[in-house]
């Protein structure tokens, strides 16, 4: 139980974090509960592509991308541009977090 609360929570924060690069770039209200849905499509994607054992490399840099791009314009309904933008600032903000989290672990 604990360990989906958490999940719940790091995916708000995720969201939240969307919303304010998305509203920045676009200058558009985005809310975040439609945030932690752009989001949690990479996460679980990513996800069921970890549990059946597909190693993706960096090719999953790219996936990111290409779903919060999509997401970023059928969800949340930005303009191609945009979504484009904010999928790029996002992504890198991604690597950013895994990067420093694994080499926090890795000593």
């Amino acid at each position: 139980m604990f360990g989906l609360l958490l999940v719940v929570v790091t995916y708000l924060i995720l969201g939240f974090f969307y919303a304010w690069i998305a509203g920045i770039v676009a200058r558009e209200e985005v809310s975040v509960k439609v945030g932690a849905v752009v989001v949690l499509i990479p996460g679980i994607v990513r996800f069921v592509l970890a549990v059946s054992d597909i190693d993706v490399g960096l090719l999953g840099l790219l996936i990111d991308y290409a779903l919060l791009a999509l997401g970023s314009k059928y969800i949340a309904h930005l303009e191609w541009k945009y979504s484009l933008i904010v999928a790029a600032v996002y992504t890198a903000l991604l690597l950013a977090i895994g990067l420093a989290l694994v080499f926090m672990f890795s000593s």
